[in-house]
């Protein structure tokens, strides 16, 4: 490849780091906003009688919280033994981190989505 050929995957690479990062950082802080959001709906002196909507909600959340969190280590994970592979002159750099990586790279926004669609239902039916 050509120097030029070179810095123009470089720069592709540094938008992609960059999109990605932007896009985990939104995630965690939707999620994290609409749980607390969703958690100031319930007040003590109202009967509910959807509230296992809500439950989920919650729920997933959770899971959309915990899997952000968790493909930050793993990516991390992944990024050292591509690494490590790499140095070893390994010629298959597919490790088990980066499949785990790209399950939670679905997880999360799949939660979230559901999250976010049955607290809307819930706030509906109330």
């Amino acid at each position: 490849m050509s120097d030029q050929e070179d810095k123009f995957i470089e720069t592709i690479d540094k938008h992609k780091l960059s999109n990605s990062q932007f896009y985990d950082k939104a995630i965690l802080t939707l999620s994290s906003t609409g749980f607390i959001f969703s958690l100031s709906i319930v007040t003590n002196n109202q009967l509910y009688h959807n509230l296992w909507l809500l439950y989920i909600s919650w729920a997933c959340f959770i899971i959309a919280i915990s899997t952000s969190l968790a493909s930050f280590q793993i990516g991390n994970k992944d990024l050292q033994q591509y690494s490590d592979d790499y140095f070893a002159g390994k010629s298959d750099l597919t490790n088990k981190y980066e499949k785990i990586n790209i399950w939670l790279n679905w997880i999360t926004p799949i939660s979230l989505f559901i999250a976010v669609v049955i607290a809307i239902i819930f706030i509906i039916l109330k």
